[in-house]
């Protein structure tokens, strides 16, 4: 008696074997799941309707310009804290740190997906400076906020 390794029925009549489970999951279904081309010619279209997020800026230029600078004014006013030339100056560098942050390293979102990308500068100097400078302003702030710490029960 001698068996045959030959298939009982054509190839096309028969059910495509399983994916290998070290390759391509069971469950993948490649028409359920779109996955769009990251070449630069297909995603050039997203990089044209790259918006910047406003509410993040008008946020950060509140809470990093604004309210500091209107603390700085009160302090004036009001001598609650003698900063000296030193303290207006560090304090006034710091708010400038935040717009330079701001406007040499924005974020941008993308209608498609909604995925926010930063962008960096591409100087590594450049980089650097920007760091050292937010470094400088939390510094600044966490000086003022201990000195301001003997006022919070009032």
């Amino acid at each position: 008696m001698t068996t045959s390794n030959a298939p009982s029925r054509p190839l096309a009549d028969r059910e495509p074997t399983p994916p290998h489970p070290f390759r391509a999951p069971a469950w993948y279904d490649p028409h359920a799941e779109h996955r769009p081309c990251r070449c630069p010619r297909c995603s050039g279209d997203e990089r044209l309707g790259a918006r910047l997020m406003p509410g993040r800026i008008v946020l950060v230029l509140l809470g990093g310009v604004a309210l500091p600078a209107v603390a700085l004014a009160l302090n004036a006013w009001l001598k609650v804290v003698e900063l000296r030339v030193a303290g207006h100056v560090l304090a006034l560098l710091a708010m400038a740190g935040v717009v330079a942050n701001l406007a040499l390293a924005p974020a941008r979102r993308y209608p498609r997906g909604l995925k926010v990308t930063h962008h960096p500068p591409r100087s590594t100097g450049l980089r650097l400076v920007l760091l050292v400078w937010a470094l400088l302003g939390c510094v600044t702030w966490g000086y003022l906020s201990l000195l301001m710490l003997p006022l919070l029960p009032v």
